[in-house]
């Protein structure tokens, strides 16, 4: 973290997100891979052809399972992003970010997280459906709620005011670096997506399914279900789906913590002590 008022920018925010991702690699990789490792399992371990009919109890015993799973699965996709938030904001006061602890924080937030996600979408949504540009406008000012819940503790409506708050003043310059990092993402995970099909290609695995769809492959559904084809290459492009957004997503929200904390050192003078006490409320 920078001292006094001076801010970083956008260039030396990627340079410092990339040295905290690569210095902390294990931890956040891990805080970030239950969800999507539970829904790998999930759609690899889910037949999707036709089952023998076994009557009604021995169908809803089948499906209770699975609802269970997907539940825990939706839980742990709204408690992951705001634990990697705490583990990158741990990780730039100074700390050594650690699965528990962040897990811990997103746990007692959780109700604030599950709001604070509703509303974003409520109101980008919205914003989407009449006319584009208001969503853009509403996805930038509220891009700084979820750190708003995870560091600071505030509830929904506190946190989508925080965050429009710190990005007063400084639209243009944060919309700039959020396009600049989402276009930077895309371009680096089509690139991992494409060098991982080529190599499960070269081991002999199916094309992943975009990929095969892409060049006029045969992905159709048979009468008795989807072609065997079809289902080989689409288990193999979630495997490396998953593995793409296990390296990014992570990165990513380095990258919107940076940002954040940059917002406040530049309006408020944060320093490591202050986020440190903040983390450790």
């Amino acid at each position: 973290m920078s001292e006094g008022n001076a801010g970083r920018s956008a260039l030396q925010i990627l340079g410092d997100g990339l040295r905290l991702y690569r210095r902390h690699f294990r931890s956040l990789v891990a805080i970030m891979a239950p969800p999507l490792l539970l829904s790998l399992v999930f759609f690899l371990a889910v037949p999707s052809g036709p089952e023998p009919d076994g009557g009604e109890a021995a169908s809803l015993w089948r499906s209770a399972p699975l609802a269970v799973l997907q539940l825990l699965d939706l839980f742990l996709f709204l408690l992951a992003p705001a634990a990697v938030v705490v583990a990158a904001a741990t990780a730039a006061a100074g700390g050594p970010p650690g699965f528990r602890t962040s897990y811990g924080r997103a746990w007692k937030a959780g109700w604030k997280l599950l709001g604070c996600y509703l509303l974003c979408w409520l109101i980008v949504g919205l914003g989407w459906l009449f006319f584009a540009l208001p969503g853009l406008v509403a996805a930038v000012y509220l891009a700084f709620a979820l750190p708003s819940v995870a560091v600071e503790g505030q509830g929904p409506w506190r946190a989508l005011r925080r965050s429009a708050g710190l990005v007063s003043g400084r639209f243009w310059p944060t919309a700039g670096r959020l396009l600049l990092y989402l276009l930077l993402f895309f371009v680096t995970g089509l690139s991992l997506n494409l060098l991982l099909a080529g190599v499960a290609s070269l081991l002999g695995f199916p094309e992943p399914l975009l990929v095969m769809i892409w060049r006029g492959g045969d992905a159709v559904a048979t009468a008795s279900g989807f072609s065997a084809q079809f289902l080989q290459s689409a288990a193999v492009g979630n495997v490396v789906n998953t593995l793409v957004s296990l390296l990014l997503l992570p990165a990513f929200l380095v990258l919107l913590v940076l940002l954040y904390l940059d917002l406040r050192i530049r309006k408020e003078g944060l320093d490591q002590a202050t986020l440190a006490a903040e983390l450790a409320r």
